[in-house]
C-alpha cells in the first residue's frame, strides 16, 4: 500500500475516535447530525487517500521513491550491490502481492454490490403497481414531506418488509402483506420509507458502502459505516414521530412486528425501514428519548468536515523547494536556471519539449557512447542556507534504454569547487551487462547529508550512458532526515 493510503486510513481512524468521543459526550445531538458526521468518516476512508492535502515532510515515500545506489566496482567485487537488488525486488513483490490481495477484496466487495443492484432490479421489474389505496397515501405523503418527484409503488413478494430502492427515479417496494396492516401503520411505514427519499440516503449511501469496499481488510470503516446506517434511521424514526405525534411505544411495536414477518433483510442498496437487524435494538430504546429533546450541531458538523480534511506527509506537489524553474519551462535556447555539462561527444543535451510528465516540457540527455567518463549531466547550483544539516533531491525520471541514469547531489567550497557528492538515486540497467531499461515517468530521489565546509549545493540530472533519459518536476529541500542509506552504504557520498 502507498503511503497517502496509509496515511488516510490513518487519518479516518484518528477521525472516528473523535467523532465516537463527540457522540457520547454530547448526548443530545440530533441522529441526522450524527449521521452526518459518520458520514464524514465514511467519506474519509472512501476518498481521503484521493485527496490528500500535501504537507511537507522530508522522508521520501519509499514505495514511489526508487532510491537505489550506484552499482561501485567494490561492491560489485563484494556482491553486496547483488545483495541489495535482491533485497529490493523482494520489497517490490511483496508490495505487488498486497496490492494483488487489496484488489481481490476490492472487486469482491463491488461485486456483491453489483449483484444485489442487479436483484432489485429485477424484483422490480417483476413487481406490480401497488393498490389505488397505497397509491393515494404515497400521493398524499409525498406532497406533504416536499418531494419533488413522486415515487412509483410496486408490491412484490420477494421482500417481507418495506424498502425504497433507486438513485434518481426511486421504487417504494410493498410487501404483499403490506395491506394487512392497519391505515395509521402503513402511514408510519410509508413515511419513514418516503423520509429516506427526501433525505437522499440512497444517494449518500454510495459514500459508506465504498469506504467499505477501499478498507475491506480495516473492521473499523465496517463499524462506522453501520454507525451510519443506524443513525440514518434514527433520523427517519424521528421523522416520523415529528410529523404523526405518534406514540414512540406504539411506532416501536409496529417495528417489531415487521421483523417477525420479515425472512430475510432487503439487498444492502435497498433502504427498508427495518433494513438492519442489529440496529433495531439501539432504535427501540431511543425512541423512548423523544425527537422533541434533540438539538441540532451544526456547528459540530462542520467541525468535524474541517477535520476530515486529510493531510499527506510528503513534499507538496508541485513545489519545488530551493530550486527554480524545476519545471523546465522558462527560458529561449534551454532553460534559464539550469546549466548542461562538457561538451562530449556522442552526447547530446535536450531540452524536449515534446516529452513531459507535466507542463510542456523537461531536460533530456542521450548518449550515444558505452563509457562514463566524462559524465553528462544537467545540474543547478544554490547556496547553502540555514543550519539543516541534509538536502533531499528527487524528481520525476524517464528512460529509453537507459545503462545508468543518477540523480546526484554535489557539495560546494566557497570557491565554488565541488569537494564531496552523494547519489541519491540510481535508475536503469542493474548490472553493467544488463540490457538498457525502459520505463515510464517515475519518481525517485533520496536524501543527502551536507558536509562540513559546504557553501553550495548543486543537483543534477547524470548520465553514464548509454541511452537516453529525461528528468521532470523536480526539487531540493534542505530538511533534518538522515541520509538515504538502504543498501549499507553503497551509495554513500565520495570525495
Amino acid at each position: 500500500m502507498t503511503l497517502d493510503f496509509v496515511a488516510a486510513g490513518v487519518h479516518a481512524t484518528a477521525l472516528a475516535a473523535l467523532v465516537y468521543a463527540v457522540t457520547r459526550l454530547v448526548q443530545n445531538l440530533r441522529p441526522s447530525t450524527r449521521a452526518g458526521m459518520w458520514w464524514l468518516v465514511s467519506a474519509e476512508f472512501a476518498l481521503g487517500w484521493f485527496f490528500l492535502v500535501p504537507v511537507h515532510s522530508a522522508l521520501p515515500e519509499p514505495e514511489h521513491l526508487a532510491v537505489l545506489p550506484s552499482p561501485t566496482e567494490s561492491a560489485m567485487a563484494a556482491g553486496s550491490y547483488g545483495t541489495a537488488m535482491v533485497a529490493h525486488a523482494a520489497t517490490a513483490w511483496t508490495a505487488y502481492a498486497l496490492g494483488a490481495v487489496w484488489s481481490i477484496g476490492f472487486l469482491v466487495r463491488v461485486w456483491i454490490g453489483m449483484h444485489s443492484t442487479f436483484r432489485l432490479w429485477k424484483i422490480g421489474r417483476a413487481g406490480r403497481e401497488a393498490g389505488e389505496v397505497q397509491q393515494r397515501m404515497i400521493r398524499r405523503l409525498a406532497a406533504e414531506l416536499g418531494l419533488k418527484r413522486l415515487p412509483r409503488a410496486l408490491c412484490t413478494t420477494e421482500l417481507s418488509s418495506p424498502a425504497i430502492f433507486g438513485l434518481f427515479d426511486p421504487v417504494v417496494f410493498l410487501p404483499s402483506s403490506f395491506s394487512e396492516l392497519s391505515e395509521g401503520d402503513q402511514r408510519l411505514a410509508l413515511i419513514h420509507e418516503l423520509a429516506h427519499i427526501r433525505r437522499q440516503d440512497s444517494l449518500f449511501a454510495i459514500v459508506p458502502e465504498l469506504a467499505c469496499a477501499v478498507f475491506w481488510f480495516l473492521p473499523i470503516a465496517h463499524w462506522v459505516r453501520n454507525e451510519w446506517v443506524v443513525q440514518r434511521e434514527l433520523a427517519c424514526d424521528g421523522e416520523v414521530l415529528e410529523r404523526t405525534h405518534c406514540n414512540p411505544e406504539a411506532y416501536g411495536q409496529l417495528l417489531l412486528r415487521i421483523v417477525e414477518s420479515q425472512r430475510t433483510a432487503p439487498p444492502s442498496p435497498a433502504l427498508g425501514v427495518v433494513s438492519d437487524f442489529r440496529s433495531l435494538k439501539r432504535r427501540l430504546s431511543a425512541l423512548s428519548v423523544g425527537a422533541n429533546r434533540h438539538r441540532s450541531g451544526f456547528a459540530t458538523v462542520l467541525a468535524v468536515a474541517a477535520l476530515a480534511v486529510p493531510v499527506a506527509g510528503r513534499p507538496p506537489t508541485g513545489s519545488a523547494g530551493v530550486l527554480a524553474d524545476a519545471g523546465f519551462e522558462a527560458g529561449s535556447a534551454k532553460p534559464e536556471a539550469w546549466s548542461t555539462g562538457a561538451e562530449i561527444n556522442g552526447v547530446a543535451y535536450l531540452w524536449d519539449r515534446s516529452v513531459s510528465h507535466s507542463g510542456g516540457s523537461s531536460i533530456s540527455i542521450t548518449k550515444s557512447v558505452n563509457r562514463y567518463f566524462p559524465i553528462a549531466q544537467w545540474s543547478q547550483t544554490f547556496a547553502r542556507t540555514g543550519s539543516l544539516p541534509a538536502v533531499e533531491f528527487s524528481g520525476w525520471v524517464k528512460a529509453e534504454n537507459a545503462g545508468k541514469g543518477v540523480l546526484d547531489v554535489q557539495f560546494r567550497n566557497a570557491d565554488g569547487v565541488v569537494f564531496a557528492h552523494h547519489w541519491v538515486a540510481y535508475f536503469g540497467a542493474l548490472r553493467f551487462d544488463d540490457p538498457g531499461a525502459t520505463f515510464g515517468w517515475k519518481l525517485v530521489g533520496g536524501v543527502a547529508t551536507i558536509p562540513e565546509g559546504t557553501a553550495y549545493v548543486s543537483v543534477a540530472l547524470q548520465d553514464y550512458g548509454p541511452g537516453q533519459i529525461w528528468l521532470d518536476d523536480a526539487g531540493a529541500w534542505f530538511t533534518d532526515a538522515d541520509q538515504t542509506d538502504p543498501t549499507n552504504g553503497l551509495g554513500g557520498p565520495r570525495s
